[in-house]
């Protein structure tokens, strides 16, 4: 944050920027205006992220694509779980071009598949090189605390990572740490979807909360899971870790947001064979890895047309995998 905030200072004219507080940049009656400023930063303002009091305190979590920004590109590819599937990875990117395309991936990156580091590496590589074409969001499987202990099972990244690269620590911390502190937490295209890793629940009430998301809806997003009935309750199949959402809560949601539905994976189990559909098909769960068994696909979209969307199965995958 102390890089950005001297970064910015280094681009633009301060002359008539409000006064700086001792946490950040005070900006309550110029917020749009500092946005603005901020054009070096892609996709500003929807990147830059204000709290209550008008301070520029983190970079949002939110990827907002409006339909400018929807207009460059010529299709817009989804990719669900991948975990270590790298072999799905490398068919499905044979079927795209990110110079021309938008490509989401929707979390957990590694584990079950044995080559979680090559599956890092390649979207890694990918977010730097069409850093804005390319959106890599968060999974549960990249819930890590900050000294690098995974908070969910299994964790055969550090195996991994220590027979690949010699030292777990030093992997997280140089490679891994970094990579995961670049992902965000959801994709919105207004009016239209919204992407997310796991799910939702009613914490959420406008887009706010998933810019600068607090530590609890950050970890419904994660591993949230949705079930035909009503409300919510702890996700007891997933040590209570996020919600059981209802179809009352997925609606509400997408009317508070604003979008028509919830692309997600989480569930491979789920999409073996295609996109698995659920809440009056406005919750829709997807997979790219075959560690589950199933045949990995991602979803290609029209950006000009959300209705139109082809679900492409990606060759030459994996045979096997932990379960």
């Amino acid at each position: 944050m102390q890089r950005l905030v001297i970064y910015v200072f280094s681009k633009i004219d301060t002359t008539n920027i409000p006064a700086l507080a001792p946490h950040g940049i005070c900006v309550s009656d110029t917020a749009h205006w500092l946005a603005r400023q901020l054009k070096f930063y892609y996709r500003a303002p929807s990147n830059i992220a204000f709290d209550e009091k008008g301070f520029l305190n983190a970079v949002s979590k939110l990827y907002e694509l409006a339909e400018k920004h929807l207009q460059r590109f010529r299709k817009i590819v989804v990719f669900g779980d991948l975990h270590g599937d790298f072999a799905a990875l490398q068919s499905g990117l044979g079927m795209v071009d990110p110079a021309k395309d938008a490509v989401m991936f929707l979390g957990d990156y590694a584990d079950r598949g044995s080559a979680g580091v090559e599956v890092i590496d390649t979207v890694d590589s990918l977010k730097r090189n069409y850093s804005g074409n390319v959106f890599a969001l968060k999974g549960n499987h990249e819930d890590y605390t900050a000294s690098g202990s995974p908070l969910f099972w299994p964790r055969a990244l550090v195996d991994e990572a220590r027979e690949k690269r010699g030292d777990w620590h030093t992997y997280f911390r140089d490679t891994f740490k970094p990579f995961v502190d670049g992902l965000r937490l959801a994709v919105i295209v207004p009016g239209e979807s919204l992407f997310v890793h796991g799910g939702v629940s009613s914490k959420i009430r406008n887009a706010k909360d998933l810019e600068c998301p607090a530590r609890d809806v950050e970890r419904d997003v994660l591993w949230s899971d949705p079930f035909e009935g009503v409300g919510e309750y702890p996700n007891w199949e997933r040590g209570g870790a996020g919600i059981e959402f209802g179809a009352d809560v997925s609606e509400t949601v997408c009317e508070l947001l604003g979008v028509k539905r919830i692309v997600r994976s989480h569930q491979p189990q789920k999409a073996l064979t295609g996109p698995f559909y659920s809440h009056s098909n406005r919750v829709v769960t997807i997979s790219s890895t075959s560690v589950y068994g199933g045949e990995p696909f991602f979803l290609s979209i029209d950006p000009s047309d959300f209705s139109r969307v082809q679900v492409i199965k990606t060759r030459d995958s994996m045979s096997g995998g932990e379960r």
